[in-house]
Parts: C-alpha cells; sequence; structure tokens
C-alpha cells in the first residue's frame, strides 16, 4: 500500500513504481548495499475461500452448513434469519442461488478502537470479521466461526479509504459469486459452492463509511430520508432527530 492509503498494489497496477493520485513512490530508496526493494506498507489479510473449504471438510460442521433447509419453520414466528423478509427477499431474487444448499450467506462486522485510550496521541485499529449466517444459533456467533479477515491499523479516521482496505475481499466476493469456488465434502464430493454477502453490522459512523453515504447530514438515514423531523440545535448546531 502506499503511505497515503489511497492506493493498493494488487492486479493491474502491481508493476506501477508510483501511485497514480498522490505520486508517492511504492518503495523505500535503497541504503548501502541493499538488494531488494522495501515497501514502505503492507496489507495483510486471510483469505475466506480456504476457510469456507476446511467447514465442509470437517465431518462434525459440514451437516450444520445445511441446517437453515431443515430447521423446523413456525408460521408467523421468526426464530432465525432465514424466516425474516431480507433473507425470503433475496431468495426471490436470486432463487438459483438459493437452490444450492451449500451456497453461503455471509455479514460483515467492522469496527474502530483505539489501544492506547486516551493516554496517548489518537491510533485505532480496525477489525473485520466475517459472519456464517448459515450455521444454527447456538454455532454462528461463537468465536470459532467468526472469520478473522483482516486488522487495519491506521494514525487517523480511515473515511471513504477504508474501501482501498477492502479491496482483497471485494475481489474475493466477487470471485465466489461469479465463478464459483470448488471445495471438498465428507458428504457429497467436490460441490461448487458461492457466496453472497448480504448484511453488513455496523455502528452508525462506519456505516457511513463502508457505504459512502454521508451520516452527518439532514439525509443520515438512507432509509427515512426526506421523510422524517430533523432540526437543528440553536447553539451547537449539530443536527438532532426524532
Amino acid at each position: 500500500m502506499y503511505p497515503n492509503f489511497c492506493t493498493l498494489y494488487n492486479l493491474e497496477i502491481t508493476e506501477l513504481t508510483k501511485c497514480r493520485t498522490c505520486r508517492h513512490a511504492h518503495y523505500k530508496p535503497k541504503i548501502g548495499r541493499e538488494k531488494t526493494l522495501l515497501k514502505y506498507r503492507k496489507l495483510r489479510y486471510f483469505p475466506i475461500i480456504p476457510k469456507l473449504q476446511r467447514l465442509f471438510m470437517s465431518p462434525k460442521i459440514v451437516g450444520h452448513m445445511t441446517w437453515h433447509h431443515s430447521h423446523d419453520v413456525v408460521n408467523g414466528v421468526m426464530v432465525y434469519h432465514f424466516d425474516g423478509k431480507a433473507w425470503k427477499h433475496f431468495n426471490r431474487v436470486y432463487p438459483q442461488f438459493s437452490v444450492e444448499l451449500r451456497n453461503v450467506r455471509l455479514g460483515l462486522c467492522t469496527s474502530g478502537f483505539n489501544q492506547f485510550e486516551s493516554f496517548a496521541a489518537p491510533y485505532s485499529f480496525w477489525l473485520v470479521i466475517l459472519m456464517i449466517y448459515y450455521l444454527p444459533p447456538g454455532m454462528c456467533m461463537r468465536l470459532n466461526f467468526m472469520f478473522f479477515y483482516m486488522v487495519i491499523r491506521s494514525p487517523n479516521s480511515l473515511g471513504r479509504n477504508i474501501n482501498v482496505r477492502l479491496r482483497p475481499l471485494i475481489d474475493e466476493l466477487k470471485q465466489l459469486w461469479s465463478s464459483r469456488a470448488l471445495t471438498y465434502d465428507v458428504l457429497n464430493f467436490f460441490p461448487q459452492i458461492k457466496t453472497a454477502l448480504i448484511w453488513t453490522s455496523n455502528d452508525f459512523p462506519v456505516y457511513g463509511m463502508v457505504s459512502s453515504w454521508s451520516t452527518h447530514e439532514k439525509l443520515t438515514c438512507s432509509y427515512c430520508m426526506k421523510n422524517n423531523k430533523v432540526f437543528t440545535l440553536t447553539n451547537s448546531g449539530k443536527t438532532s432527530f426524532f
């Protein structure tokens, strides 16, 4: 990555030596007899495809990956995500995705915190975690099944630059949606699975960063838009809502 967090070296721009946006050099100047070029910043992440493959390779877990299809349904009662309107709407829009029981639906959770609290200069750490919504309720929220994807370190607020850090995740999700991933299932040999990211879970400021929606003005809510009771405080000038 570039020091200004504006561009990520990957795919078609791997061979560039300068940033197209800020024109900053990719590598540090050589000192003495150094033979290798050192990069200013690196982005480390844990791919999700191998983690999904391990779930289907485990005899103890693979049976739970299709629990959403075999669980008892109570009319008019929402037991889990599968009974909600959003899940059923996704089934109607993408029926081919819903036919394959092993296709996985994910949720993206991210939030930042200051590791040093107020005793030092602000320095934020951002955790990016993926949830598996096909598992039963007793397993979905366990730490063992929360996929830790990456940690983002930044001395300043990420803002919209968080999308630059999430580029590897976006590329993987596009691959899993369009071309499928071949895996090994102990119950059914070598099924091809697809993956969809259907939800994000975060607080309101991070919601604005991830979705590039302004959460600081009168149109803060992307659902209510102008149909809200909003006013501005005369003393502080802050926007408030009912």
